[in-house]
């Protein structure tokens, strides 16, 4: 009887556990549903947090450019204003368009030299016909080695009866050289147009630089020379606080102080380029765009507009 009473007590005591441990069970589950709300809630905060900053950086690009804009017009309109007052002051324009003989001539032999140099191809491209026909050659002298190879394993196999030991090595190195030699053979097939194309392309530019050689020297001195004397115009055009033409304030304004020196380099090319091509627009200072078959002018135009936009950026 005791003994009864002994079980009943245990298996009352374990019921407890489990209504203990059921009850833990629930509280744990309750906590971890609150950490998942809280977490989750967290998370969507952090989420919509990160999406207000990618939106507001997302828009920083396109106010900075309005900025940018804003202040390019505002600089235009200071030497609109600067220029209206040199005028009604009485300044003299400063005429930096103005041609005699001696730059006459500096810039048709600049412009003559720009064409030259345009016909030739680049030295990124010599290098690369270079590379191909060496590589061909290089390769055809495999394939004449092997032929040779091929010559002494045919000899020896003819000096020597079947059976024999040099006999045998003689005709599996033949069957290897053979192998090698098709290989090349194929390989030689599918270069050869390439490698003809390399040779005829560069004798031909060969050729163009003999030819054009001293005009490609003359031209490069004589710009050498003209950009000196564009320089020193503008130099003294602000020295003298002349009044500047419309197309050189609106692409170019005026010299900043922390570049002075690349925004001087960029006026005298930009002159250069005026009165090598006989540019005479009174606003836009590069004049209309050249067509692209226009190599020489196509490229000085291209440069030209890279650098003035570089400046405005930097602006």
């Amino acid at each position: 009887m005791q003994e009864l009473e002994g079980l009943q007590e245990v298996k009352d005591e374990l019921n407890q556990m489990r209504w203990s441990i059921d009850e833990l069970r629930d509280t744990q589950e309750e906590l971890d549903r609150r950490a998942n709300v809280i977490e989750h809630q967290r998370l969507e905060s952090l989420e919509y947090d990160l999406r207000e900053a990618r939106e507001e950086f997302s828009e920083l690009p396109s106010e900075l450019t309005k900025v940018k804009a804003a202040l390019r017009r505002l600089v235009d309109r200071v030497a609109s204003l600067e220029q209206n007052v040199q005028a009604a002051s009485g300044a003299e324009p400063a005429n930096l368009d103005v041609v005699d003989k001696t730059i006459s001539t500096l810039a048709a032999r600049t412009a003559k030299g720009r064409e030259a140099q345009a016909a030739l191809r680049t030295d990124t491209a010599r290098t690369s016909m270079d590379y191909r026909i060496k590589y061909y050659q290089s390769l055809y002298g495999e394939y004449q080695g092997h032929l040779d190879q091929a010559m002494e394993h045919s000899k020896t196999l003819i000096k020597t009866n079947a059976g024999e030991a040099a006999h045998t090595k003689a005709a599996a190195d033949f069957q290897t050289v053979l192998q090698q030699i098709n290989k090349l053979a194929e390989q030689l097939g599918r270069l050869r147009p390439e490698y003809e194309t390399a040779q005829r392309d560069l004798a031909a530019d060969n050729a163009r630089r003999a030819t054009h050689g001293p005009a490609m020297m003359t031209g490069d001195a004589a710009y050498a020379k003209l950009h000196s004397l564009m320089r020193q115009r503008v130099a003294l055009a602000l020295n003298q606080r002349a009044l500047l033409p419309v197309w050189f304030t609106t692409a170019l304004g005026h010299p900043p102080p922390a570049q002075t020196d690349q925004w001087m380099y960029v006026a005298a090319e930009v002159l250069c380029f005026r009165i090598s091509y006989n540019v005479t627009d009174l606003v836009v200072a590069l004049g209309d765009p050249p067509a692209p078959a226009r190599r020489a002018r196509y490229a000085w135009y291209r440069e030209l507009s890279n650098l003035i936009g570089k400046l405005e950026s930097a602006a």
